[in-house]
């Protein structure tokens, strides 16, 4: 099994690295970045399990910005973070396809184990997964079941 890959993409990364640098995670790769151009590029090069995200530009959309991370990784479990003041884009991010939206006042307490619950808990596995995907998956299962 390879191992957990999380991409931190946000203006203040090295802070929120602190946070999530936790020994539960240990064997965790985090890749921290701090552009959005750095970030685009890490999107199309590899495969992550999580990614954590603020947007770099209040003038942005919370819908745009969810929509090109989510182009770019459309089955990857994605945590945005929002400012509190930011209410409004809850919605958005959520009709957009956001797994899990946090509050910049809580981060510190609440980045980790939103990290730990995605990675390991099996929240992200059927994320936008279709019916006909997850019969593919579960019919040879049925089907190769010894019935007698």
């Amino acid at each position: 099994m390879t191992a957990q890959r999380v991409l931190i993409l946000a203006s203040d990364a090295n802070r929120m690295e602190e946070m999530v640098r936790v020994p539960s995670m240990k064997g965790v790769h985090f890749s921290i970045l701090s552009d959005w151009k750095s970030g685009a590029e890490a999107l199309r090069k590899e495969i992550f399990s999580v990614i954590v995200a603020r947007k770099f530009s209040k003038e942005q959309g919370t819908d745009a910005f969810v929509a090109d991370l989510l182009a770019l990784a459309p089955k990857t479990s994605m945590i945005l973070i929002l400012g509190e003041k930011e209410g409004p884009s809850v919605l958005e991010a959520l009709k957009g396809g956001v797994s899990e939206i946090l509050f910049e006042e809580s981060l510190a307490n609440t980045l980790a184990n939103c990290v730990e619950k995605y990675l390991f808990s099996g929240y992200g596995l059927l994320r936008r997964m279709s019916l006909d995907e997850l019969f593919d998956f579960c019919i040879p299962v049925i089907t190769s079941t010894d019935m007698g």
